[in-house]
């Protein structure tokens, strides 16, 4: 058992020992000291200039790190420690509408998946990466007007995310009801909140994966608006011919 370590990670180690563990030589044991919930923000913020990277990631994830600290962070050389910050619940609305102009693509992913500012989505919306966009399209915050934008997205992946997306406007979701990618339609389709008409349109359609999927739709029962007639028809086909939709 390695020692040092252990009670660098100890919640219940004396501030005093934690100051000389965090300077310690070894990284592992610096990094379970930045890990510690209990370590003091002096020591905290001190380890924030630390060499090694791992160190300063420790820092950036932990809670107990003062939010000027995760300012300072917000603008390491190492993406992996922006995007800790980033993932820190703790991060201030500022920080974060600073980030989601970052360099790196996998930050501002990160920035898309955690803020709920519908400013900073919709201008995430119009970023060059694709997974950025996708991010977006994905969260439950981003505003309609944005989520219509992304309907139109040239990658089909955006609009899928849109499709499945239960925020997504039902104007919306009737449109990508019509896309010319079935991947699409299949999760308009898995979508509970698809209007009864537009599901009853694709019960029919021409790919068995996305009629099996309204088969499916809790919201697609009889008591919702569809037919068992409609719900029977022949485009569907049985479950055990069903494939893994990715």
């Amino acid at each position: 058992m390695d020692r040092e370590k252990e009670q660098a990670k100890n919640p219940g180690t004396s501030p005093y020992f934690l100051i000389a563990l965090s300077r310690n030589e070894r990284w592992e044991v610096r990094e379970a000291v930045a890990e510690n919930p209990s370590t003091p923000p002096g020591i905290l913020a001190f380890l924030a200039q630390d060499k090694d990277r791992f160190v300063r990631e420790a820092v950036a994830h932990n809670e107990a790190t003062p939010p000027e600290v995760l300012s300072q962070l917000a603008q390491d050389k190492s993406w992996e420690v922006r995007c800790e910050v980033v993932h820190n619940c703790y991060i201030q609305d500022t920080t974060l509408i600073d980030m989601a102009d970052d360099e790196n693509e996998q930050v501002r992913e990160a920035v898309a998946r955690h803020t709920d500012m519908p400013l900073v989505l919709a201008e995430l919306a119009k970023d060059q990466n694709r997974d950025v966009r996708e991010a977006v399209a994905d969260s439950s915050s981003t505003p309609p007007d944005t989520l219509a934008q992304l309907a139109k997205d040239k990658d089909a992946e955006v609009r899928m995310a849109v499709a499945e997306n239960e925020a997504t406007p039902d104007e919306v979701l009737s449109a990508l009801a019509n896309d010319e990618d079935w991947s699409v339609r299949y999760w308009v389709a898995q979508n509970p909140c698809t209007p009864a008409d537009t599901l009853a349109v694709l019960a029919v359609d021409k790919e068995w994966q996305v009629s099996e999927a309204v088969a499916r739709n809790p919201s697609a029962q009889p008591n919702h608006g569809l037919s068992d007639e409609v719900l029977l028809s022949d485009a569907t086909v049985p479950v055990s011919d069903t494939m893994e939709i990715n």
